[in-house]
This record gives structure tokens, sequence and C-alpha cells, in this order.
């Protein structure tokens, strides 16, 4: 079975940039040959990122959406990708493609030789401990 990647991105107000990373990152992996899932968080967007995302999830089935009921910034809404993603491993990317959308296929060839944590794990164990 094929290993699958699952890209984390957070969107706060993206309505003009979702379809385009939809579009671009998954014809650079589909490109590569890499099993893959695109997880958006829209993190409270007051346009309608959400809307966008749904449709791009409609069109195809390696989106997935998730909605924030408010803005919770930046790191919760790839916290909360984190905990959602189904892969064998994880990158994080911004929406707006500030990040080219090459940049999970040049690392694949680096993840053999890399010992890779999970910080859901990891933050699990943190949140449990009293302060």
């Amino acid at each position: 079975m094929r290993a699958m990647l699952s890209v984390v991105i957070p969107a706060y107000n993206e309505q003009e940039t979702v379809a385009a990373a939809a579009e671009e990152i998954s014809r650079v992996l589909e490109a590569a040959g890499i099993s893959h899932e695109l997880v958006f968080i829209d993190d409270g967007s007051k346009d309608r990122t959400w809307e966008c995302i749904r449709t791009e999830a409609r069109r195809r089935p390696a989106v997935r959406g998730f909605r924030f009921s408010r803005n919770f910034g930046k790191e919760a809404a790839i916290f909360a990708g984190l905990g959602q993603a189904k892969g064998d491993c994880v990158a994080v990317m911004d929406c707006d493609l500030q990040h080219p959308p090459e940049t999970p296929r040049r690392s694949q060839g680096q993840l053999h030789r890399m010992d890779v944590c999970s910080c859901r794990n990891l933050q699990k164990a943190r949140l449990q401990q009293p302060i």
C-alpha cells in the first residue's frame, strides 16, 4: 500500500485563493504519483472561504474541509489540521501559495532518511499535565 501525504492548509479570508491552491497542489502531487489529501481549515473567515472549500471538496475527492466558528489564529488552524490529517506524513502550506506547490514533492525523497514524531501525540501529553 502506498503512503499518503496530508497537506494541511489553514485559510483565513482566502476565497480568492482556495481553488488555485487546490488545483496547483493537486496537480503537482498527482503528476509525481503521490497519494494525498488536502485538509483545508477555515479559521473563522468573514468572506466566502468556507463555500469555496466546500466547492473544492465536491470537485475533488482528495479535498476535506473543517471550519472554526470564529478566528482562533493560524497556529490553532494548523493544530486542528494535524489532528484531522489521515496521511502517513503531513506538510503544512499557506493557502496563498506562498510556499511553492512543489515543496512537498521535493521533500518526499528525504522522508525515508528522517525520524518523524507526531506533534499530535506530543501535544496531547503536554495538555494532560497540570500547569
